[in-house]
Order: C-alpha cells, then sequence, then structure tokens
C-alpha cells in the first residue's frame, strides 16, 4: 500500500506536496518521491526513508505550483532510488505516480513492451510505458487513459503530469483509493483526505473505472468511455487535534491515551442518541441473518475472536471468523441467510477486498466495519459501519482496535433475545478501568525497563484473554521488533514449552476466574524451566506479586482494559530501542 498527492494551483507546491506525504506514510515510507514543473521542466527528486529526507534534496530549491508526490510501502522491487516514485517515460515527457499493483504486468510486458528499456523492478513502470507507446496511435491523454483501463488489470490508482501540458494533472482510479480535493484557485488528489486537510476540507470522491483532468481552476471527470461525469463535492470535518501528535512525542502514544474518550464517544453516538444511518442499514443485516461470518487479519483477527463470543452470548447467533487473506480463496461452507462482515480499519485491504468481491458476486451480504471515510470497502459493501474513532495516524492499530470491539459489543447488544446488558454504565465503567491504567504511565515504563529487554517473549492466556494475548505480542512485533508469541495457556506444553530458556519472559493474563487458577500454573511451568514471569490480572483475582493489577469490569469487556497495559509495555520497549512507533520498519496500516 502507498500514498500518492497531487497540487495544482497558484502557491508554491513544495511545503503542500511535503506536508501531505508525511500524513500518508502509514500508507507506507520505504522511500518517497516528489515531480514539479519547473521552469517549463519536469524535475523529480527522490529519498530513500520517510518523507523528510526528501528535504536534503534539490527538490528545497524548486519553484512550482504544480507537483505529484508520492510515499511508498514496497511490493515489488527491493527499496531503493531507482524502484523509488515518480517514474518516468524513457522520453521524459510523462511521470507518473502510482498506487497498486498490475495484475498483468508481465502479459503486458511480453505484447507491447518486449523492446521498452525498463529502469525499475516495479509494475509501476508498465504504466508510464505503455502511455508513452501509445502516443503513437492516440494524439490526445484523455484518449490514452480511456485505452489504458481497458488494458490495466488490478487495484491501482495513478497521477500523471505531461510535460507538454504543464497547466495539468490527470488522475486515474481503480479499486485503489483516490480523493480529489477542492479549494480557491487549486485542486488537489490524493490517497485519503487527511493528507489534504492542511488545504481543504471538500472533496470529490472517485469511482471504479474513473479518471480526473485537473487545473487550478476546475475538475473534469470522465467514465471510462470519456462521458464527461457531474459530481458532487463533500465536507469532511478536521480539527488540529486529529491531525497534529497534540504535543506528545508520537502519534502512537496520543492515540492510545485517546481510548477512553473513545469509548465515550462511542457510547454517545449510539446510546445517548439515535444511531447513524449507515449503522442503522447495517444492523438491519444482522437482524435478518441466521449465521455470521466475520472476517480480518492482524489486529482485526483478535477483534473478531472475541466479537464471536459477544454474538454468540447475547444474541445466540453462530459466528465463525476467518482469515480475509485465505477466505478470498477459499470459501467456506456457507448456510442460507449468512451475513459476512469484513474489519479493516484503513477500509483498503487488498485481502478484504478481495474477499468482499468474491462474496459479492456470489450473493452474499457484506458489511463493512472500518475507521475510513469514502474507503472502498465502505463504499462497495452492502452497509457500512463508521468506527468513529478519529484518525489514527500510527501504522499500529490501537485506538481503532478498542473502538472495534465497542461496536461490536453495541451491535451484540441490540440483538439480545433475552436480558441486554446496561452497556452505558459497562462502557463508562471501561473506560475509567482505562483511564486508571493510563494514570500508572510512570510505574507501566519502568517495568518494561525492568523485564522487556530480551528478544523472546511468551503470552499467555486462556478463553478471551487468549486473544488478548495474541494481539499484545503483534504490538511487541510491531514496536519493538521482538520475536513475541502469543498462546493459549493450554496449549503451551504442546511444543511452545520446549522453547522456553533462562532468556525468556512470559506474560500471564490472568482476568477469567473459572481458569485463574489454571492459567496460574501455565505461567509456573514457565517459570520452572527458567523464564522470568510477568503477570497482569484483575484486581478480584490479583496475587500479592503480581505486577500490573487492572479494575475489574464485566467479563466481555476485560479485552478492552487489560491490552491497554501490553500496548504500553510495547511502546515504552520500542522508544528505549530508539525505534520509530509510528512507523515500523516493513510495516503499512491496512
Amino acid at each position: 500500500m502507498c500514498g500518492i498527492l497531487g497540487y495544482i494551483g497558484q502557491n508554491d507546491v513544495i511545503e503542500i506536496i511535503l506536508t501531505g506525504l508525511k500524513r500518508l506514510e502509514y500508507r507506507g515510507y520505504d522511500s518517497a518521491g516528489v515531480a514539479v514543473i519547473d521552469d517549463n521542466t519536469v524535475k523529480v527528486f527522490k529519498s530513500q526513508g520517510i518523507t523528510d529526507n526528501l528535504r536534503n534534496t534539490d527538490l528545497m530549491n524548486a519553484q512550482s505550483t504544480i507537483g505529484i508526490g508520492h510515499t511508498r510501502w514496497a511490493t515489488q522491487g527491493c527499496v531503493n532510488l531507482i524502484n523509488a516514485h515518480p517514474h518516468q517515460s524513457t522520453s521524459g515527457r510523462f511521470t507518473i505516480v502510482h498506487n497498486g499493483i498490475i495484475q498483468n504486468e508481465y502479459a503486458l510486458k511480453k505484447k507491447y513492451l518486449a523492446n521498452y528499456p525498463f529502469i525499475s523492478e516495479t509494475d509501476s513502470e508498465v504504466i508510464v510505458g505503455l502511455i508513452e507507446l501509445l502516443t503513437e496511435k492516440y494524439h490526445h491523454v484523455e484518449a490514452i487513459i480511456q485505452k489504458l483501463l481497458t488494458m490495466l488489470k488490478g487495484s491501482y490508482t495513478f497521477a500523471l503530469i505531461d510535460s507538454l501540458q504543464p497547466d495539468v494533472i490527470y488522475a486515474v482510479k481503480n479499486k485503489a483509493p483516490l480523493l480529489i480535493g477542492v479549494g480557491e484557485n487549486f485542486h488537489m488528489l490524493g490517497s485519503d483526505a487527511i493528507s489534504m486537510s492542511h488545504k481543504t476540507n471538500e472533496f470529490y470522491i472517485t469511482d471504479n473505472k474513473e479518471y480526473v483532468k485537473l487545473t487550478k481552476d476546475k475538475a473534469t471527470f470522465f467514465n471510462n468511455e470519456g462521458l464527461i461525469i457531474e459530481k458532487e463535492s463533500t465536507k469532511f470535518d478536521f480539527t488540529p487535534q486529529d491531525i497534529t501528535k497534540g504535543g506528545y512525542d508520537s502519534h502512537l502514544f496520543k492515540e492510545i491515551l485517546e481510548q477512553p474518550q473513545v469509548l465515550r464517544n462511542l457510547s454517545e453516538t449510539y446510546l445517548l442518541n439515535e444511531w447513524p444511518t449507515s449503522s442503522k442499514k447495517a444492523l438491519s443485516y444482522f437482524k435478518s441473518c441466521k449465521r455470521i461470518f466475520l472476517v480480518a487479519g492482524g489486529t482485526g483477527l483478535q477483534t473478531c475472536s472475541i466479537a464471536k463470543k459477544y454474538f454468540e452470548q447475547l444474541a445466540e447467533i453462530p459466528v465463525e471468523v476467518h482469515l480475509s487473506s485465505e477466505l478470498a480463496h477459499h470459501l467456506p461452507f456457507i448456510p442460507k441467510d449468512s451475513l459476512f462482515v469484513i474489519v479493516s480499519t484503513s477500509g483498503e485491504s487488498a485481502d478484504g477486498r478481495n474477499a468482499l468481491l468474491r462474496l459479492k458476486k456470489m450473493g452474499h451480504p457484506v458489511v463493512c466495519l472500518t475507521n475510513a471515510l469514502g474507503s472502498a470497502l465502505a463504499r462497495e459493501s452492502d452497509a457500512h459501519i463508521y468506527l468513529d474513532a478519529g484518525c489514527e495516524l500510527a501504522v499500529t492499530s490501537t485506538k481503532t482496535y478498542l473502538a472495534q470491539l465497542a461496536i461490536f459489543a453495541i451491535f451484540a447488544n441490540e440483538l439480545a433475545k433475552n436480558c441486554k446488558l446496561d452497556l452505558l454504565e459497562l462502557l463508562k465503567q471501561t473506560s475509567n478501568a482505562i483511564e486508571d491504567v493510563l494514570e500508572n504511565l510512570e510505574e507501566i515504563k519502568k517495568l518494561a525497563k525492568t523485564y522487556f529487554t530480551t528478544d523472546d517473549i511468551f503470552y499467555l492466556g486462556r478463553h478471551l484473554d487468549g486473544f488478548t494475548a495474541k494481539e499484545g505480542a503483534l504490538k511487541f512485533k510491531e514496536l519493538a521488533y521482538v520475536k513475541a508469541t502469543g498462546i493459549a495457556g493450554g496449549e503451551l506444553k504442546y511444543g511452545d514449552l520446549a522453547l522456553v530458556t533462562q532468556e525468556t519472559v512470559a506474560i500471564g493474563l490472568i482476568t477469567d476466574e473459572v481458569v485463574s487458577t489454571t492459567m496460574r500454573g501455565n505461567v509456573a511451568l514457565t517459570r520452572a524451566r527458567g523464564a522470568t514471569c510477568f503477570t497482569i490480572s484483575t484486581a478480584s483475582l490479583s496475587f500479592e506479586g503480581d505486577h500490573i493489577v487492572v479494575k475489574d469490569v464485566h467479563p466481555l469487556f476485560r479485552p478492552l482494559v487489560t491490552i491497554v497495559p501490553l500496548q504500553l509495555l510495547a511502546y515504552f520497549t520500542g522508544v528505549s530501542r530508539n525505534l520509530n512507533v509510528d512507523r515500523p520498519r516493513h510495516l503499512a496500516k491496512l
């Protein structure tokens, strides 16, 4: 997943592009590049690593009012300046930035570009190579784009500048995200709204197989047949708090601290006011189904595994949990009246979208749960639920994880067959319990410094704690680059115990009364084999010597509380290792 940005207007483009690319780094930060038209010449500047490194290039000496930019997450070709975007045609006339994957890259190379002098290892260069080739037959860029839309297969969005049209940017969209920003005497394009929010809060949403011609005064939209499309713009509301670090050292730390407020906001939205229209539509699908399939990857998989308990216990609806990367290719047996719910923070997950398209083709209803306004999954599903967790600019999911759990609890409670929970009170208690954890930051920081200097960590938990253990291990992998493993406590003796050494730290989560004694026995197994043991418990189940004790809340809401100290332990460990906790290496938000 990469990010693209473009601007054409009256102001100098350099800082506008760099600011936007910085906000797109959650989509990739292996390398970055910018192309501008300066003195009627297209100039390209590239750097490895984060977008701030572009400030060390000659880009800062350029002057221009038109430009396109890119921040890359390498999917094809190693990380270097050659593979970094923008890419240019051999003549230098055409320059593009591209987000997505061209699935028929090799077929196009063989059929049309066998003699083309490719420079990079990327599929993106195929696009600009074809554009130049098509100039032999088509004399207008619009005609070339229309032809390209019939040739390219895959998920792609690209922006194009033509040195012969120095006052125009073209942008093409198919499946990958593209928004067009509107302002006085300027237009922008970007992979999301936040990347343009420093200049505008008014946007056009593009659909698949559409392209747009941008000048500073006008945005003209076309369908794949070249016919002009009329669109209405939409305004998104942003505040400085949404897009800044708020005085903290990282977006991640700020987002961890925002979690109690996220729960309060969801309580207000769903429990004190009328539900959002989109959520009411989604609820109608839940009410008419007899089985729910929850589909996700990464952090979302833990969300779905816990939510399974919510729906089965409260709503008495059977639930299956599936990996989106697998479901896209191998479907399970699907009974009649089944509902699929795809969880994706960005709403742009390729795995999730592939699953959605396959399910839709088969006629199954699909609901999407996302935090991204106007995302592909939100637009293409039958109904969508917007988390409304606020901007999450760190790559690692924290507050969106809690929001997902809270949303599923709200929906499951609405479907409850018998006794409904007092969610307003329960979410209030949960918010307060999280705030209690956040009041002990210095103590947690000391614990991280004392216990988590190793690269060998086991997370142990039973029942819902088992999924929290997996999520805690994922946070350590992402933030501290530790080989952490989340293990169901009862499975420890089947292989993993053989890996325990004196370098191992074993974290035991003890929040379930039914298995608390057994769980302490699982922890003792690792201690007997030399591991350093670390325990997190609820107040009612705590023993003297437990390292972190959290307040008691309803059993279904304990995962929302116990994950917070695990997030913080991973965060403080990553910071102590001088790692970029907002932008973990090799990763992007999906």
